[in-house]
């Protein structure tokens, strides 16, 4: 899926490379010196998934509304025929049970 907001799929990506560059600095090398402050960086970097994920799909829904042509087609609508109008006991047009 190719997404038209370059700049919001660009953020998605930083965000996440610094969740798993937090995730894998702390339990390689900041775990060794200090194990709470590698506790520390994976809270920050649990939290940063969501943020990620509402910055990577910020105004998806308005880009939907902008757009001419964006609406989804609406289907042909039969007109209300004189021999199908409920007052002369045809509700259900021609051809059909009531």
């Amino acid at each position: 899926m190719v997404s038209a907001r370059p700049r919001a799929r660009r953020a998605y990506f930083w965000i996440m490379g610094t969740c798993l560059t937090l995730v894998v600095v702390a339990w390689t090398l900041v775990r060794l010196v200090s194990p709470a402050t590698a506790i520390a960086m994976s809270a920050v970097a649990a939290v940063l998934p969501p943020v990620a994920v509402i910055v990577g799909s910020w105004g998806a829904f308005s880009d939907l509304e902008d757009g001419p042509g964006e609406a989804p087609p609406q289907p042909a609508r039969r007109p209300v025929l004189p021999q199908d109008h409920p007052e002369n006991g045809r509700e259900n047009g021609p051809g059909t049970r009531a």
